[in-house]
């Protein structure tokens, strides 16, 4: 996962309790902290990345960020491994086939590798029309719309394109998914928002 602040082990004395073998940290980790064999480097992005010493990255998970390599080919060769936020809804393998991968350039030559959400299999828009759809079913409870099973949905939304808001993040157990939204007298402005938390 990714981490912000510094990385602290409460144990006293010379006995350390925590052993960092991955991870992304805002705070570049204490040497006594990571695991043998690892070692933290910082990327492009300003965080460190914790992983094995003199082994490239192998995989790249939309939870920790991108990962930086030295070629195009190395880039190539990242597959994505994503881990589900609830394995009763979503297999691994599955919510890894929500996303893809993106590789951009960096300023010293280098490749960064990110995985983000597909858009072609998380159609957001799609979902925000079929919410217009229904705008005469919005109730109290919500209206019902389809959804990726291990996602978090939510809706932005306003009488106004300026004076829009993110209501509750909710994550999707079945192909649809309870969101709240506002009927406003009149006419509204509605967004759908998907992520992979709950945290704005």
């Amino acid at each position: 996962g990714r981490f912000e602040g510094a990385v602290k082990d409460s144990n006293e004395g010379d006995v350390v309790g925590v052993s960092i073998a991955g991870g992304s940290f805002s705070v570049e980790p204490d040497d006594r902290l990571i695991a043998k064999g690892y070692v933290a480097t910082k990327g492009e992005d300003g965080y460190w990345t914790v992983a094995k010493s003199g082994s490239p990255a192998e995989v790249v998970d939309p939870s920790t960020g991108p990962v930086v390599v030295d070629t195009e080919g190395a880039a190539d060769a990242l597959t994505i491994s994503a881990t589900s936020p609830d394995a009763d809804v979503v297999t691994d393998a599955e919510y890894t086939g929500y996303f893809k991968k993106v590789v951009t350039e960096t300023t010293d030559g280098k490749f960064s590798v990110a995985a983000v959400l597909d858009e072609t299999v998380v159609n957001a828009e799609a979902v925000a029309a079929e919410l217009a759809s229904k705008f005469d079913q919005i109730t109290d409870a919500g209206v019902e719309v389809a959804a990726k099973p291990g996602l978090f949905y939510s809706v932005e939304q306003g009488q106004t394109l300026g004076a829009m808001t993110e209501g509750e993040r909710v994550m999707a157990t079945s192909t649809t998914v309870q969101l709240k939204a506002t009927k406003y007298s009149g006419s509204g402005f509605y967004k759908i928002l998907v992520n992979t938390s709950d945290k704005k």
